[in-house]
């Protein structure tokens, strides 16, 4: 089981302006728990590095989690440069 909140607490840490909201208490879900994972530290590095290139001063990352129906759905949000 992957425990999402658990994987986000260390890249808080990391990065400080990072904002985490959640509607819903996270179910567990069963995945393959190291892709998954990668998957989301691809998003966060990448979400990361677009802030750091903005030269904003007010760099943003928000992930939103919540839930429709039987599906837990997760966005990511940056203010960052964008794809190039």
């Amino acid at each position: 089981m992957f425990c999402f909140a658990d994987f986000l607490m260390i890249e808080m840490l990391k990065l400080l302006n990072l904002c985490y909201t959640a509607a819903i208490e996270i179910p567990l879900v069963k995945c393959y728990k190291n892709k998954l994972e990668q998957v989301f530290i691809n998003i966060i590095d990448n979400a990361i590095y677009a802030v750091e290139k903005n030269g904003k001063s007010n760099k943003e990352i928000i992930i939103s989690i919540y839930q429709k129906s039987k599906f837990v759905f997760i966005e990511v949000f940056d203010n960052g440069i964008g794809i190039e």
